[in-house]
């Protein structure tokens, strides 16, 4: 069973869902990063914070852009 149309012209109720997901943990990779900036904590704990920030938008944004690959076949022209 596939989550994700094939197509660019339509998506399923469930698509949406998995991107409302991909989003928020995009989203909260990116929090973290700016509470690692601005926060004056310990500096092994903001170190921590910061690599949990950036390995979640690189995990969940290089997998949002693998669907984007996958739904619009030939892009960019």
């Amino acid at each position: 069973m596939s989550y994700i149309h094939g197509s660019s012209q339509a998506q399923f109720v469930a698509e949406s869902h998995i991107i409302l997901l991909l989003n928020a943990a995009i989203t909260m990779g990116m929090v973290l990063l700016n509470e690692a900036a601005t926060s004056k904590g310990d500096v092994g704990k903001r170190r921590i914070i910061c690599l949990v920030g950036l390995g979640l938008v690189v995990f969940f944004f290089s997998f949002l852009l693998s669907i984007f690959r996958s739904k619009y076949h030939g892009y960019p022209y």
